[in-house]
């Protein structure tokens, strides 16, 4: 479950709202695809089971940099996100 977000930008892509803050941060045509893959980060309690996602099987999924852990959404961005227990924290999205 998410606990909380780094950036306004990540959590209005969660929640939906089209901010200028999204529009400006993040390409249009991955909004969608960013705010569902959001939401499977939420349902998810288990972070194994997270990994072993079809879209995360191929090692560019769940890749730990520093203690901060990743999830795509294209070749050029990401989710990455700290893990608290069974808890996701500072969830942001960013190019990388």
């Amino acid at each position: 479950m998410i606990r909380s977000f780094k950036d306004r930008m990540t959590e209005d892509v969660y929640h939906g709202n089209p901010s200028h803050a999204v529009r400006e941060g993040l390409p249009l045509v991955l909004v969608k695809t960013a705010q569902r893959k959001l939401d499977l980060l939420n349902t998810f309690s288990d972070f194994d089971s997270l990994c072993m996602l079809p879209s995360n099987r191929d090692g560019k999924a769940c890749r730990d940099a520093h203690g901060c852990y990743s999830m795509p959404i294209n070749e050029q961005w990401c989710i990455a996100f700290r893990l608290k227990g069974e808890d996701f924290e500072d969830v942001c999205i960013k190019q990388g």
